[in-house]
């Protein structure tokens, strides 16, 4: 998402002289992240036909990058996607808007995310910062914030956020499980960290707006161990300074193409076959056969599974998916409204906003690409209010 109750309130009332731009940030980000993927996958292996036979069920981001770092140490791998299009849960539009691209799922990025910007710097794909304005709103019960009263707010929610960068800096960010106290940490809820903290109860209440925004689940319902693990993978501070800053210059959906692209250029038409529903997946001994919904098989040594967990039910699986791994998933519900002008100017208003209610946060997904033409507006929603 992109409007941040934090950031906004540390643009306004926070003031570093000597702290670096962001652009500065983006530059040191794309420079470092040469290096980051697990192989030159620029530069296709040969296929080698001792190394297993890899199957991964998902042509979004995470099954497509997946395919790709496996193709570039010479395994055999092909990827299954149910729809006619890769990019799973992010999907750009092109034609909703003249020259503009609109983004229906996943939108943003920040330079926090490493894998994400080592891709980026691989084929070539550029980046808008996000413009941010004093003026963003912010909308409680009582109505807007003042500006002394955010003032208060700002720091506050500070000190709160800095106690998380201290107890997610012991966890392990790739097995979080395995992280000190862990058992513990996850029997604990995200709300009774916010019930416990010492400050005005509508700090706590834009805590609690964010993260269900940001995870589509109250607060009561979000293990205290996650959250955690989010933080610490997002760069401890990075993860609050710099998450969902950047839009993808020509969209975000650009990515999985270019994955795709490479993958079917360096393995053939068969890498990524769309239109093809798995509808179960067995294990039988040393393979795993994969039946697709037409009633074909298709034999592989290793399935790989990155479809979200919302969708496995329309699979079965032989033998059947432990419990631990039968997770439930958040939903989260993002409205587009489309303008011929920003009319959020002549209201003297902001586009960019934070309220309780069935609609928690709003900003122009089209902000960045120019005055000219017409303008598109998000309505996000998580957790109840999505449900509803």
């Amino acid at each position: 998402m992109f409007f941040s109750i934090y950031r906004s309130l540390q643009n306004q009332y926070a003031h570093w002289p000597d702290a670096p731009t962001r652009r500065d940030v983006l530059k040191a980000a794309l420079a470092s992240a040469g290096g980051l993927l697990a192989l030159d996958s620029c530069r296709a292996a040969p296929v080698n036909m001792d190394l297993p036979r890899i199957v991964v069920v998902g042509a979004g981001f995470a099954g497509l990058a997946c395919a790709d770092e496996l193709a570039a140490a010479g395994y055999r791998v092909t990827v299954l996607e149910a729809r006619r299009r890769v990019g799973g849960r992010v999907l750009t539009f092109r034609d909703l808007i003249k020259d503009k691209t609109v983004e229906g799922g996943g939108e943003l990025v920040g330079p926090n995310q490493p894998t994400w910007m080592a891709y980026a710097k691989r084929f070539g794909l550029r980046f808008v910062e996000m413009p941010w304005n004093p003026c963003d709103v912010v909308a409680l019960d009582n109505g807007l914030l003042t500006p002394d009263y955010a003032r208060k707010i700002w720091t506050e929610m500070r000190s709160a956020l800095e106690r998380i960068n201290v107890e997610a800096a012991a966890i392990n960010p790739f097995r979080p499980w395995e992280s000190p106290n862990a058992k513990q940490l996850d029997g604990q809820s995200l709300d009774h960290w916010i019930r416990r903290l010492d400050v005005d109860p509508q700090c706590r209440e834009l805590i609690e707006i964010q993260w269900t925004g940001i995870n589509g689940l109250i607060p009561a319902w979000q293990s205290w161990l996650g959250i955690l693990a989010i933080v610490r993978g997002g760069g401890l501070q990075k993860f609050w300074d710099e998450t969902d800053t950047l839009h993808c210059v020509g969209g975000t959906q650009q990515l999985a193409d270019k994955l795709a692209e490479s993958l079917v250029s360096q393995r053939g038409q068969s890498a990524v076959r769309l239109d093809t529903p798995v509808q179960a997946i067995r294990q039988r001994d040393k393979i795993v056969i994969v039946e697709l919904a037409d009633g074909t098989t298709i034999e592989a040594d290793d399935v790989v599974l990155t479809v979200p967990p919302s969708t496995w039910n329309k699979i079965a699986f032989d033998p059947t998916l432990p419990p631990q791994l039968t997770v439930p998933m958040a939903a989260s519900t993002k409205y587009l409204a489309v303008f011929d002008k920003p009319i959020w100017n002549d209201l003297q208003r902001q586009p960019n906003a934070m309220c309780r209610g069935p609609i928690q946060l709003t900003w122009e997904t089209t902000a960045g690409q120019g005055d000219a033409g017409p303008h598109a507006l998000v309505a996000f929603a998580g957790g109840r209010a999505a449900d509803e």
